[in-house]
Order: structure tokens, then C-alpha cells, then sequence
């Protein structure tokens, strides 16, 4: 059997009933890559060296060259797992470990220009958004968002982790930014990938470096820690399963909550009150 028809069998059966759409786009695209270049090759014919060959030629972008080698992986995995072929050739190759990402926070300085900087600009309540809330990017710009102005909280069905479906607080000054606003349709009028270049563009123009949506939620972690948040309170609002995943890269169960508990409502307090102190 030709890879690219196993891919299909695979896909149908081991996938789409299983991921979410952002999955299945993930998956879409890594199979962009995987089909054109390997995808006529009979199953039985493909040997380690070629796959090692294939994913070298992806070194450019290692982030994608990780994605690619597990899903590819996975696919031979279950070509083995069904008797479709004696061996699976990925177990032949070698890659290099990623480093995890640390992403820089912006000092209270700098947060404060970069609050400033933003004045005027139609893409604001996004970037305040991701400010204060320490959503992931895919988290905001989707219509499962649901804010309770009444109760003060944020719904967020994330879709990495388990602990990604949560209920976070709507800060005091968030809530002066999003009321009165179709934040639904505003927030859909962006896609991720826009997202990402707006705020490369506006962080070049404004020079912040090495600063990017991801440095954002990076933010909000380190800002919590500094105001005397609990730790598990910080992982809870982020959506961690870890709380030293929480502490060591975002500080410079799945859970369902119908309400922050009572537990948080003092982390709360002590966020609210530190930036009503700013202001005043």
C-alpha cells in the first residue's frame, strides 16, 4: 500500500473524529509537507535514511521538522500497529532536541509604553486581551470565548491541554476596555496568523524587542507572581497541568469551574488593586 492512501485510511479513522478543528488544520498542513514528498512511495519501501533525508530538508524550520516526524510517526506507527508493514522507519532516524522557548516579559516599564503605544490602534483590545488574561493566541480570536461581565469571568475552551478549558477572571482593567463592545465579532475579525504579524509589525515599529504574543501571556504569569499570587492559582488562570511548567517558563484538572471559586477571589483582589494603583 502507497503511503498517501494509508494517510487516508489513517486520517479518517485515528483523526477527524478525535481532534478539533485547530488540530485538523495542524494536521492539514503537516501533511502538506509529508504527502508531495513521500506520499507515492509504496509503505513497505521506505527506509529510515530517506525519512531522516526528508526531515533535513525541513531544518529551517524546526518547529515544523518536530510536528512533521510525529505525526509521521504516528502514521507508520499504526501502519506497524495493523500489520501493514515489519517495521517503522522512523524508529531509524535522529533528531535534535528543541530548546523550550523562554519568552521574555515586559518589565512594568515597558508594559506601560506598550499599553500606551496602543492607543489608537484598531487592534488594542486584542492586544489587551492577551495582556491580561495570559490567553494562548488561539485562545481569544474563536467564538467559544464567553465573557460574563455580570459574574466577571472569561470562558476559554482552549484546545492544548486539558486544563486549557477554563474560566479566568475579567480584571477591572480589562472590563473598562471590553464593555459596550461586539467583542465576539471584533475578536473573530482576526485570524492567529494576522495576529502574530500585527504585532511583529508593532513591536518593530515601536522597538520591543524580542517581543511577541507569546511574551504576553509570558507577562501576565510574571505580573502575578510579582503581585503575591498563589502559584496554583497562576497555573489554574494559564491553563498549565504542571505547576513548575507555570513557574519555570512563564515567570521571568481537565478542570471544569462554573465560578472562581472563593479561593481566588482574594488573587483577585490583589490584581485589581495593584493596577488601580498604577493608574492612580
Amino acid at each position: 500500500m502507497k503511503l498517501n492512501e494509508w494517510i487516508q485510511i489513517w486520517r479518517e479513522t485515528y483523526k477527524v473524529p478525535f481532534l478539533r478543528p485547530l488540530g485538523l488544520e495542524c494536521l492539514k498542513y503537516c501533511l502538506n509537507h509529508i504527502i508531495p514528498a513521500l506520499g507515492d512511495r509504496e509503505m513497505s519501501d521506505l527506509k529510515g535514511y530517506e525519512i531522516q533525508q526528508f526531515l533535513n530538508g525541513l531544518n529551517d524550520k524546526p518547529n515544523m521538522q518536530h510536528k512533521v516526524k510525529v505525526y509521521l510517526n504516528e502514521i507508520l506507527e499504526y501502519a506497524y500497529r495493523n500489520r501493514l508493514i515489519d517495521f517503522n522507519p522512523v524508529l531509524a532516524i535522529k533528531m535534535r532536541i528543541p530548546k523550550q522557548k523562554h519568552r521574555r516579559a515586559l518589565t512594568e516599564r515597558e508594559t506601560d509604553r506598550f499599553i500606551r503605544s496602543l492607543d489608537g490602534k484598531p487592534y488594542r483590545l486584542l492586544f489587551l486581551t492577551y495582556l491580561y488574561t495570559g490567553a494562548r493566541r488561539n485562545e481569544i480570536i474563536k467564538e467559544t470565548v464567553k465573557i460574563n461581565f455580570k459574574k466577571g469571568t472569561i470562558l476559554l475552551n482552549g484546545t492544548k491541554t486539558d486544563n486549557a478549558y477554563r474560566l479566568i477572571p475579567l480584571f477591572d482593567v480589562l472590563r473598562r476596555e471590553l464593555e459596550g463592545v461586539d467583542y465576539q465579532s471584533y475578536f473573530l475579525s482576526f485570524n492567529p496568523d494576522y495576529a502574530t504579524k500585527l504585532m511583529r509589525k508593532h513591536c518593530d515599529r515601536f522597538g520591543f524587542k524580542d517581543i511577541s504574543i507569546a511574551s504576553l501571556r509570558t507577562t501576565f504569569g510574571t505580573r502575578c507572581a510579582e503581585y503575591g499570587i498563589n502559584p496554583k492559582t497562576i497555573q489554574m488562570w494559564l491553563g498549565h497541568s504542571d505547576v513548575k511548567l507555570t513557574m519555570n517558563t512563564y515567570v521571568d484538572g481537565r478542570v471544569l469551574i462554573v465560578g472562581v471559586s472563593k479561593f481566588t477571589q482574594s488573587e483577585i483582589v490583589k490584581f485589581n488593586a495593584k493596577n488601580h494603583e498604577k493608574k492612580t
